[in-house]
């Protein structure tokens, strides 16, 4: 089954596949972005909407990969053999 995905969603996939890192943070509001290589580690970053990575997150693209300082760090799920 394949899933069509908007322009800012797939965006963040393509972002990921390359080696991108997907964050979300609670502190001072939430916030989510991607970083290029590894969250904190001071590499290029942008700002993505919390929502999209929410819908990502739900129809199970992304998954969490862990916790690193406060912030929810996301890794891309194995792809499903459908």
């Amino acid at each position: 089954m394949t899933m069509a995905l908007s322009k800012a969603q797939q965006h963040i996939i393509d972002r990921m596949r390359t080696g991108w890192e997907l964050g979300f943070s609670h502190a001072f509001g939430s916030r989510s972005w991607l970083q290029q290589g590894h969250i904190g580690e001071g590499g290029k970053s942008e700002n993505v909407s919390s929502a999209t990575v929410d819908v990502l997150f739900r129809k199970g693209i992304i998954k969490q990969q862990g916790r690193r300082g406060g912030v929810m760090v996301f890794k891309l799920a194995p792809k499903s053999k459908d």
